[in-house]
């Protein structure tokens, strides 16, 4: 599910420059001159032909899941709204090891010096911020920019990320192979890093990756759809909820057909966050049965 959440991203980036299909999905652009049509063939049409008074479509052209309001279509948006969470969903998983590791070591390993009680404090700093609050205000606060809420989920996340690197390191930190390293004159740095965090914690922090960039996909489409996302101009799967499901009314939607325009990009939503977290329960679970009694 997630390779698959992967591929249609690259594809429906990279697809069109390759004349792989040819509907290109820049916002703004429609299909030759079906900007006003309703959604055009594939599943849609046969739902239109089944409904009362539903508007004939106008094109010709295969759309496999149709066209939305501006004539674009459905599925290649979908395909590419993908990939307007791939590489920030990587971005958010990479920030958050990299603001969580090093205060989760530092509070963990010498929790009562000025540097572990310095990353305790930013610890609990961070924890007690409402996160959907305070993301919402970083993203009002940077004028909806995909960015700025990638640094925010980076922020928040860091703080989980944190609190396990902390409870690791504090309940290995006066182990004997710990002990003997220092004895042996290795490094602190060498000893944080490879001995205890890379050799134990390293599961626990792939996991956490995953549920980060699962993460991203959640909030983004959540604030667009509220009206305080991503900006018009930028495809998204909340943005094409957002558009599909505004004005008109109920039964306006139904008969032009425009409802259609936020099923698939709901489904990708809840197709893609479920293989995250299948994904993660899994190599959880994997990790857990292979060793009971891991550190």
């Amino acid at each position: 599910m997630v390779l698959f959440f992967m591929t249609g991203a690259l594809f429906g980036n990279y697809g069109y420059d390759l004349g792989l299909y040819p509907y290109s999905p820049a916002f703004g652009i429609a299909n030759d001159d079906y900007a006003e049509a309703p959604p055009s063939s594939g599943v849609v049409r046969w739902l239109l032909d089944h409904q009362e008074d539903s508007i004939d479509p106008i094109p010709e052209e295969f759309h496999l899941l149709g066209t939305d309001q501006a004539g674009r279509d459905v599925f290649i948006q979908v395909l590419h709204g993908a990939w307007t969470y791939l590489l920030p969903g990587i971005a958010v998983a990479v920030l958050m090891l990299a603001i969580g590791i090093p205060l989760g070591a530092a509070s963990g390993y010498a929790p009562s010096s000025v540097a572990g009680s310095t990353a305790s404090f930013l610890i609990a700093l961070m924890d007690s911020f409402p996160r959907l609050i305070a993301l919402m205000a970083v993203f009002i606060l940077f004028d909806f920019d995909l960015p700025a809420l990638v640094l925010g989920l980076s922020v928040f996340n860091a703080s989980r990320v944190a609190s396990i690197v902390r409870a690791r390191v504090a309940g290995l930190v006066n182990t004997r192979f710990v002990e003997a390293a220092e004895e042996l004159g290795v490094s602190r740095f060498r000893i944080i890093a490879h001995r205890l965090i890379w050799l134990n914690c390293r599961h626990a922090l792939a996991i956490q990756m995953i549920y980060g960039m699962a993460s991203l996909i959640l909030v983004e489409a959540t604030f667009t759809y509220l009206n305080v996302g991503t900006e018009v101009g930028q495809t998204s799967w909340g943005r094409m909820i957002l558009e599909g499901m505004g004005g008109g009314g109920f039964n306006h939607k139904i008969d032009a057909g425009i409802y259609w325009q936020a099923a698939p990009p709901s489904f990708a939503i809840v197709w893609t966050l479920l293989g995250f977290y299948l994904l993660a329960d899994g190599l959880e679970r994997r990790l857990h049965a292979k060793n009971p009694g891991s550190r």
